[in-house]
């Protein structure tokens, strides 16, 4: 596929560089021809305006030619075959009208013109050689009908010299070919070097800005973090200072030291290589969510007699497996039960409803009512605050690869969806 690759391009390249030496010739020739007008000048007196006049007529059609040669169908050496042909007939021709000196110059000037021609262009060596035998057909075809006199005195006086050298230089475009074609090949490694680097600049820079992104993210979960540390810092302080209703203070103490554990450990677990992945995120195993529900259910009993709280649980299964991490898990869902008794009046009903589809296990949690409203729980979710862990309830369950919503009306009351993948071997 590669190498099918590099001979297109190669191909595409040598069709390019054809175009431009075709061009080139063209416009030497054209010199040429202006050249030659001042050899007739110099040595036809009576007949050089009548040659003016041929290669006036030529010059006109040859520079024609290179305005509308693109707009018509041909190829780079059909056409360049009809411009030697007119350029050869016409020298030929004024060969066979002049003597001495003259005759010389344009021998010498169709020698120089194709070898040149020859040594600059890239097509196959088959054109030269037809080339070749055009030019040979025509000297002999003006010689048998006397266009071209003294046929034997020419082939004497340089004619043999001329086609020797002119058959010699049909094969400097196979050369010049090869030497074009690796110089090619080199400029499309080159290039193809280029690409691939380009590329590889192209991704690591993209790498970098997702690297920044996520770092983005973990120090934001961290300051969250640590905004939550500091709060809870100085609760503790003012309720150990705090004498008043002291049996009441050692149960909350218990709690917020359980709660300001549990965050200190998912933020260590962060540092921990061993149990992260390369992009930082968390690693998961199979857990039973139903298990782990029903224990932070049972941890805020007293809460939920408290606040007189009734709660329904209703489990499609008693075993539902999804992919999580347990200080990840047992945070969002301790945080989670807490922020909502928080917000939530007396006398409510919870309801945890615990449903699985063939990919996802999905839990829901809702209340009758709210005192919280719709735009707190938003800049509760979005912005955070050291008094609760909804912001980083959810960026953990996104962590964890699991889609985090809720809602909020003082009529219907909060309700949270948590979409769980769920695991390979989960029933």
């Amino acid at each position: 596929m590669e190498n099918l690759i590099i001979k297109l391009k190669l191909q595409e390249y040598l069709k390019d560089e054809l175009n431009q030496r075709v061009d080139t010739i063209l416009w030497g020739i054209l010199i040429v021809l202006f050249f030659s007008i001042f050899v007739d000048y110099l040595f036809i007196h009576r007949l050089w305006i009548n040659f003016l006049l041929a290669k006036a007529i030529i010059i006109t059609s040859l520079y024609t030619l290179t305005k509308i040669k693109d707009k018509i169908n041909i190829s780079q050496e059909l056409l360049l075959h009809i411009i030697l042909f007119i350029f050869t007939f016409l020298c030929l021709f004024l060969l066979g009208q002049e003597q001495g000196t003259a005759r010389i110059i344009y021998i010498n000037l169709l020698i120089i013109v194709i070898v040149s021609i020859n040594s600059y262009i890239i097509w196959d060596s088959i054109n030269s050689l037809f080339y070749f035998g055009i030019l040979s057909i025509t000297f002999f075809l003006f010689s048998y009908f006397s266009i071209i006199q003294d046929f034997n005195n020419i082939l004497n006086n340089g004619g043999f010299l001329f086609f020797t050298i002119v058959l010699i230089s049909s094969y400097f475009p196979k050369v010049k070919k090869e030497m074009v074609k690796e110089s090619l090949l080199i400029q499309i490694e080159y290039e193809s070097r280029i690409e691939e680097v380009t590329s590889q600049l192209l991704e690591a820079k993209n790498q970098i800005r997702l690297s920044h992104k996520k770092n983005e993210i973990l120090i934001d979960k961290y300051k969250q973090v640590i905004d939550a540390f500091k709060y809870n810092i100085k609760e503790l302080k003012n309720k150990t200072i705090s004498q008043e209703n002291v049996p009441n203070v050692n149960s909350t103490l218990t709690q917020d030291v359980n709660d300001l554990y549990l965050k200190s450990t998912i933020l260590l677990d962060k540092y921990n290589i061993n149990s992260i992945v390369f992009d930082y995120g968390l690693e998961l195993e199979p857990l039973n969510l139903v298990e782990y529900l029903n224990q932070h259910i049972q941890q805020f009993n007293n809460s939920f007699l408290e606040k007189h709280t009734i709660t329904h649980i209703q489990t499609s299964s008693q075993h539902m497996l999804v992919n999580a991490n347990t200080n990840a898990l047992n945070f969002a869902l301790h945080s989670l039960i807490l922020y909502i008794i928080n917000h939530i009046n007396n006398h409510q009903n919870l309801f945890f409803e615990l449903t699985s589809t063939n990919k996802k296990t999905i839990l829901q949690i809702q209340t009758n009512s709210s005192v919280a409203t719709p735009k707190e729980i938003e800049t509760d979710v979005l912005y955070g605050n050291p008094k609760n862990d909804l912001k980083f309830i959810k960026l953990l369950i996104e962590e964890m690869n699991a889609d985090f919503k809720y809602g909020s009306s003082e009529q219907m009351g909060l309700k949270f969806i948590i979409q769980f993948k769920k695991h390979n071997n989960s029933l």
